[in-house]
């Protein structure tokens, strides 16, 4: 007479081979969820929304840009500044225009390059803030690129420095771009998260699933075997 499943299943030998099955069905999992971890990447960060932050307790002139930095909203008290021209390929509100640039001279006497407006139009049509507070975000310095018809290419620290004609002096590595102040203020817009995915790491995310299924599979069909008497025709 033909035992039941349950009766051959609960011997020791095969929950002994069930443990050994599951465990591996486990271990399989795990390695499918790292796969499927290394198919899906992020290609945009959010913008930083943290609370604004004097510049100097942010970072200090001369001393390097952290990735942390970005966008991070700062303020700075400004002495005077010398507008130095537009830069070029900037984009706010689906708008292609330019930002007006400027080397603000900061309380403490060092350097800070600002982008305080934004418009369609190549040439400057306002002037920079001359005192007081400004507020905008951090932005990191982009390679410079040769400049053409006196219109920046690239938002570089170094190019709007020279530019300046000003005297040798403790530069901020960054850019600050102005959320309020004269002109249009410029909006550094949110760049929605997008998920990409894989395909290859995709696949083998599905393989290991498939071989964590098939472990507790050929458990299932050797106690079948020895049940129906297979095993003992081998």
């Amino acid at each position: 007479m033909t035992q039941s499943f349950a009766k051959v299943a609960l011997t020791p030998k095969w929950l002994g081979a069930l443990a050994l099955a599951l465990a591996l069905a486990a271990i399989f999992a795990i390695l499918g969820q790292w796969q499927l971890s290394r198919a899906l990447t992020t290609t945009a960060k959010p913008v930083t929304t943290t609370a604004a932050i004097a510049i100097d307790e942010l970072s200090a002139p001369g001393a390097g840009f952290k990735t942390t930095f970005t966008n991070r909203i700062v303020t700075a008290e400004v002495t005077q500044a010398v507008a130095v021209g537009r830069v070029a390929s900037r984009k706010q509100q689906g708008t292609e225009g330019y930002w007006s640039v400027a080397v603000a001279t900061l309380k403490d006497g060092s350097y800070l390059v600002i982008a305080y407006d934004f418009g369609p139009d190549k040439n400057v049509t306002n002037q920079p803030p001359q005192s007081g507070k400004i507020t905008g975000r951090y932005l990191p310095s982009e390679v410079p690129e040769p400049a053409t018809d006196g219109v920046f290419k690239s938002l570089s620290t170094e190019q709007a420095i020279n530019s300046a004609d000003l005297a040798p002096g403790p530069t901020y590595r960054g850019i600050v771009a102005l959320t309020e102040g004269p002109g249009t203020p410029i909006v550094i817009e949110q760049e929605q998260p997008r998920t990409e995915i894989n395909i290859l790491n995709a696949f083998y995310a599905i393989e290991w699933v498939l071989f964590a299924g098939f472990a507790v599979f050929l458990w299932w069909r050797l106690v079948q075997d020895e049940r129906l008497g297979l095993r003992g025709e081998r």
